[in-house]
């Protein structure tokens, strides 16, 4: 696959999930139900999500970007 695609795609699952996460939090107050509710797992998918937006606006692939931010790490 091209990785222009693979940012893509992971822009997209990442959004996907997060919104799922919202919406059965909303829906869960409203009905009174019970939801276990990880928010790493949410955190992590939102930074995710805005590292592939950023890669999507600057025309970077997501490999890239992340290989820049493990390179301000070292």
């Amino acid at each position: 696959m091209n990785p222009q695609v693979i940012t893509y795609l992971v822009l997209a699952l990442s959004g996907i999930y997060a919104l799922n996460v919202v919406f059965s939090l909303v829906r869960a107050k409203r009905q009174a139900e019970t939801l276990y509710f990880r928010p790493l797992r949410f955190v992590a998918a939102i930074v995710v999500f805005l590292l592939a937006l950023f890669a999507v606006i600057t025309n970077v692939t997501y490999d890239e970007l992340v290989v820049k931010i493990e390179s301000w790490f070292r």
